[in-house]
């Protein structure tokens, strides 16, 4: 039976008085058609939460057929893009706004879907029906806390008991987990990865069952979705997430040799430590990074990330007073940037002792690499000729000016390789 519950005013408020929103309400209820918040802006606004999964973007839900939309809304002065028209999903923006919110063109972009119901699926795709009814529009969600909707008058809708499970940490499916499941796949993600950002409680045991028994249809995935899923989890830094997975025996089709959450915890509570690459490399064996980058379809950057685990460093040798001079060395090169030596560091520091140096951390990510003021060309004006003998005695100095502590001028380097010339 559907349930309707009234919303905090304020954040009715907030919704509704939204400029464009308020517009596509307008124009498709004097159009007599219905339009509805739904999803994740619905989600997060019960819980006063400032982050949603799509920054900027609002989805909304009608009555109408998409092509009335089309009309409806052209009709008022909006643009709208058919993204997904098939599927009944446009995108709605003001016309003086591009299709995807910039921080140059900031501005927010409504996804509108028509009411729709489930013909076929195949665990990957799905044939639909347009609708008008709220409630079968709401079953074929994956998750309770994802079912729910708010009117034009601010109030909520909730048939499938949402409201309750976000406030008690629940993440459950909307009617047999297994069915919806099968349905798509990817849901099997997007379960951790709302678990790991809402959950308070043990997984839900219907799910954890059904996802035990269907996990092995992962493979059915693209990687770029099992990926977009995967960032997520990692983001929330939810190590019962990450345990749950590992029970049902998901974190094995990520990694072949699976998670190893030794260590976890403290790399968790390491203020800034939150790139969520990074941390899934901490989690996963050095042999099956290549894998886990080609399931996943990670970027180039993001496979130099998760590499950065098996990049150990001596973590005592960076806490110490000469620190400096210990990480210069190892940044010379140029191929890491001092932020990722300090994740190195971090993650050496946990294997090596268990904890992490707080200060150090800090320290060296926000340490500006310093640069010697002489170089090659210096030396080759004072006859050296080219080759290896440059390159030895550029080290020779360098030696000597972080041995200062970066402090040695241009004039006391010149004056250095002046001695060095001299001797040789």
């Amino acid at each position: 039976m559907s349930v309707n519950a009234d919303l905090n005013g304020s954040i009715a408020v907030g919704l509704l008085s939204a400029p464009l929103p308020s517009r596509i309400i307008s124009a498709i209820t004097d159009a007599g058609g219905e339009a509805r918040f739904v999803g994740g802006v619905v989600r997060d606004a019960v819980l006063h939460h400032d982050k949603s999964d799509h920054p900027g973007d609002i989805d909304m839900a009608t009555t109408l057929h998409p092509d009335d939309v089309v009309r409806v809304l052209k009709g008022a002065g909006l643009r709208v893009i058919p993204t997904g028209i098939a599927h009944g999903t446009v995108t709605v923006v003001a016309p003086q706004n591009p299709p995807h919110p910039s921080p140059q063109t900031p501005g927010p972009v409504v996804e509108l879907t028509t009411l729709r119901e489930d013909i076929t699926t195949d665990g990957r795709h799905a044939e639909v029906r347009f609708g008008t009814d709220w409630t079968e529009d709401a079953r074929r969600r994956d998750f309770t806390i994802n079912s729910m909707s708010l009117d034009h008058h601010g109030k909520l809708h909730d048939p499938f008991g949402g409201l309750a499970d976000l406030k008690a940490g629940i993440v459950r499916f909307v009617g047999d987990a297994e069915t919806r499941i099968r349905e798509d796949y990817l849901r099997i993600m997007r379960f951790f990865r709302f678990y790991s950002r809402f959950g308070k409680t043990a997984p839900d045991a219907e799910a954890m069952q059904a996802i035990t028994l269907l996990a092995e249809h992962l493979d059915r995935i693209s990687g770029e979705r099992m990926g977009h899923e995967m960032r997520g989890i990692m983001a929330a830094g939810h190590l019962p997430g990450l345990k749950a997975m590992m029970r049902a025996g998901v974190d094995r089709l990520i990694a072949p040799g699976g998670f190893n959450l030794d260590g976890m915890e403290a790399l968790l509570a390491l203020k800034g430590f939150d790139a969520p690459i990074l941390r899934l490399g901490f989690i996963i064996a050095g042999a099956d990074r290549q894998a886990t980058a080609t399931r996943l379809r990670l970027s180039r950057r993001e496979a130099r990330q998760l590499a950065l685990a098996d990049d150990a460093v001596d973590a005592g040798s960076l806490e110490g007073g000469d620190w400096q001079q210990q990480a210069w060395p190892l940044l010379r090169s140029g191929e890491q940037a001092p932020e990722d030596l300090a994740s190195r560091y971090a993650m050496s520091a946990i294997r090596q002792s268990g904890t992490v140096d707080q200060a150090a951390y800090r320290r060296l990510n926000e340490w500006h690499l310093p640069v010697m003021p002489l170089g090659g060309d210096d030396i080759r004006e004072r006859g050296v000729p080219a080759g290896e003998g440059i390159g030895v005695i550029l080290r020779r100095i360098e030696a000597e000016w972080a041995a200062s502590g970066f402090q040695l001028s241009r004039d006391d380097l010149l004056k250095k390789l002046d001695d060095i010339l001299a001797t040789e």
